[in-house]
């Protein structure tokens, strides 16, 4: 198991939620972060070693403006 986490911009969330939906969703945790005055949302969720590079290039496909 490995944890994933990923900072993007807040109204890339839906988008990036949808996305994971389809792969895994057993949990996802989502805050609030605040990186140099702009606010930003942190994902973090715990998937499977072999689901890992997926989860990776599924977050950077949906979060890419």
């Amino acid at each position: 198991m490995k944890k994933v986490e990923a900072i993007i911009k807040p109204f890339k969330l839906d988008e990036v939620k949808e996305a994971l939906s389809s792969i895994v969703m057993q949990g996802l945790t989502v805050s609030k972060v605040e990186r140099s005055g702009r606010p930003k949302v942190k994902l973090a969720v715990v998937v499977s070693d072999e689901l890992v590079a997926q989860v990776v290039d599924t977050i950077e496909r949906a979060a890419r403006i």
